[in-house]
């Protein structure tokens, strides 16, 4: 097995990178790669259910959906992500706990006394340190999967805190678990970089070093990374249909405002809207119906009316409220 270290912390380009050793190698492959804070939702899920949508806009969070299923996921500069790239027999399932046990056999050389929950994931200590998530393209099985080592724990809880009964949806749901940082329960100090290097090593060979991209493979995946997990059509828009309900509080004291507004691929087909404020009401309604879901678009819509009756911080806050 070869190995491999990103080089950046560029979320869209790691992603970019695992689906083109999964695609286009031939080799089976190690991955080691750290992220920008971010958000990683599942292929399959509806992103805006899972995470809270203003903590993300405030921490400056990019949300990026992957090419496995599973559940959404926070990243920053002290989480690791791994990578299994392996060949198999066309047609069959990846077995989850010969991964983690992979990861889990290392964590214990290291040191800790990790033990595999029913979903797979590594726990250490009763909590969570690592979840994972699959997909299979043709003969080739990607297996990767967060390692906490030093984030951020009460952004994680934060941005991933939504109220689910806002969404009504067939999309995959997240499952929550209490975690904790791998630095917080081993017996040494070690920084992250030493931590990742001394996984690399027990994962691949302790004289092996990581493969460099060419300058092709870089090209080939920048192109992708920019074309595909930059892009809201990916990222949001392959959300399945869903319907958000809410009731919301209009600025400067305006009335109550319930919304029902469908989405389908990123697109708003329907909406309803009731309040005492029938302006705003039958605003939204006129103005909303057939765009896309994002708030770039919607303030474009209703800026300039809205802007007669409350001020830029309250107009982004109404819209926030459409997520």
């Amino acid at each position: 097995m070869i190995g491999y270290i990103s080089t950046t912390n560029d979320a869209a380009y790691n992603l970019a990178t695992e689906e083109y050793f999964l695609k286009n190698r031939c080799e089976d492959i190690f991955f080691l790669y750290i992220n920008e804070p971010s958000i990683i939702a599942g292929k399959h899920q509806n992103i805006l259910a899972e995470i809270n949508f203003k903590a993300a806009k405030r921490l400056n969070l990019k949300i990026f959906r992957r090419l496995s299923g599973g559940g959404t996921v926070y990243h920053d500069l002290g989480n690791i992500n791994y990578c299994f790239i392996l060949n198999t027999k066309e047609g069959r399932l990846i077995n989850f706990r010969d991964h983690s046990l992979l990861i889990a056999e290392a964590l214990e050389k290291l040191g800790l006394k990790p033990t595999i929950g029913k979903r797979n994931e590594i726990n250490v200590n009763g909590f969570k340190v690592s979840g994972n998530a699959s997909h299979v393209y043709k003969n080739r099985s990607l297996h990767h999967g967060t390692l906490l080592y030093s984030s951020d724990l009460n952004n994680l809880n934060e941005c991933l805190n939504n109220n689910p009964n806002n969404y009504i949806d067939q999309a995959v749901k997240s499952v929550k678990s209490e975690v904790t940082n791998i630095s917080e329960q081993l017996q040494i100090n070690m920084s992250i970089h030493e931590f990742t290097l001394q996984v690399f090593q027990l994962l691949t060979n302790d004289k092996q070093k990581p493969i460099k991209l060419t300058p092709t493979e870089d090209g080939i995946i920048s192109q992708l990374a920019e074309n595909k997990y930059q892009k809201w059509e990916w990222n949001f828009g392959y959300s399945p249909k869903f319907i958000i309900k809410k009731r919301i509080s209009l600025p400067k004291k305006s009335g109550e405002l319930w919304i029902e507004i469908t989405v389908e691929k990123g697109i708003i087909t329907g909406i309803k809207c009731q309040s005492q404020n029938s302006f705003i009401a039958t605003l939204l309604e006129k103005k909303l119906h057939g765009i896309s879901h994002n708030p770039i678009s919607i303030k474009q819509e209703i800026d300039e009316e809205l802007m007669t009756i409350f001020n830029t911080y309250e107009i982004e806050e109404l819209i926030d409220e459409l997520f």
